[in-house]
Formats: structure tokens, sequence, C-alpha cells
């Protein structure tokens, strides 16, 4: 539902936020329609996590940030001591921080996001483009992972948003592309963003 709510005052290390623009993930979706135990463990909640906006505000021992900078927040920060954390797996941290809240017109950044996941974007770069950071990052982190290298032909299975983000890292990493997908839209979608090869999979019958 839609419901006001009193604005909030960053406490230490945290920022206010005016949001300028919010992306809709698929997990909002998803939790919206069935919950999720981790992201939303007490219902009400607010929603949305993928977000930029401008600083209004700022929480005592602040230093980086200052009111009327445009920036971007990831929605989680690892704890950085559990056994994921200490070996490099941050991604499986035991005790992650979560934010949520960004469908509003304010969002306030918990400490530990603001010093560790927080950065300013310049005047150059949209918010909207700059709001899904946390997709971007997965995708980043999924390309670190891969190997993928210079004549490299890689095949991106669903072009998607994040599928369309693997199109353009892999290219950069100057590897070939063919993105597969059953919708005509992301399809021409991906050969604009430079897919050598489109597959169409929505005549393709499965066993």
């Amino acid at each position: 539902r839609l419901e006001d709510v009193e604005p909030g005052r960053p406490g230490p290390g945290e920022v206010a936020v005016e949001i300028k623009a919010a992306a809709t993930c698929g997990t909002d979706l998803k939790s919206y329609r069935r919950g999720h135990p981790t992201l939303f463990p007490t219902l009400p909640a607010r929603f949305g996590h993928e977000f930029a906006g401008v600083v209004t505000d700022v929480g005592e021992g602040v230093t980086k940030f200052k009111p009327g900078q445009r920036v971007v927040a990831a929605n989680t920060c690892p704890c950085g001591s559990c056994w994921a954390c200490t070996i490099g797996r941050e991604s499986l941290c035991e005790n992650l921080q979560y934010l949520n809240g960004a469908f509003a017109e304010q969002i306030v950044i918990p400490a530990a996001i603001v010093a560790r996941n927080t950065y300013e974007i310049p005047e150059t770069l949209a918010f909207e483009a700059a709001a899904p950071l946390e997709p971007l990052s997965t995708v980043v982190h999924g390309m670190a992972e891969s190997g993928i290298t210079m004549g490299d032909t890689v095949v991106v299975n669903g072009a998607g948003p994040i599928g369309q983000m693997y199109i353009r890292l892999a290219q950069l990493r100057g590897a070939s592309v063919i993105a597969a997908d059953m919708s005509p839209g992301r399809l021409a979608q991906a050969k604009a963003a430079g897919a050598v090869e489109i597959v169409d999979l929505s005549g393709i019958e499965t066993v």
C-alpha cells in the first residue's frame, strides 16, 4: 500500500538522500508476491533498493559526503568479519546488511553502506543510468569469475537487463557475443548492443 511516513534523520555515519530515480528489481516483484524472509523479515516494509539521488543531510562523523552531492548506493554491505568475508567470498556474508525503502522521496543510508558502498556520481551521468548499480555489480563479479578474455565466443542466454550488461562487458573484454532469448524486443536490443548473432528461442520445442 501507499503510506505517508515521517522523513528520516541521519544518525552517526549515516546519510539522507533525496531519491531522484529508483529501479524495480525482480526481487522486488517476487517479494511483493510471496515475501522474502531475509530482505523483509517483518511486514509491512518499505520496498525498493536500486536508486540514485542527492544528499540532503549527513550524520555526525560523515566527511566523505555533503549536501548537494549526487550519489548512488549499493543495497548491501558485508560485515567483513565472518568466515566468508575473511576468505574473500563477501557475496556469501552471513551478516549481510540490507537497505530497502527507495520507492519513496527520501532514504537514509546506514553507516556501514555509507562507508563502504556509496559513491559520488558525476553530473554527466543520469540518475536513471546510475540507479542499477547493484545488478551491474553482480555482472562485474560474474565476469571476474568467468575468465572471459579476448578472442572468446560467448553465449548469453537471456537478454534481459542483466543479459544486456553481460553483452556489453563481454565485448569490452574482446569477446564475440551470441545472444539468445524468446523476446523479439530484447533480441533487437542485444543486436543494437553489439551481439554478432542473435538466436530466437521462441520457436524451439522443448522435451
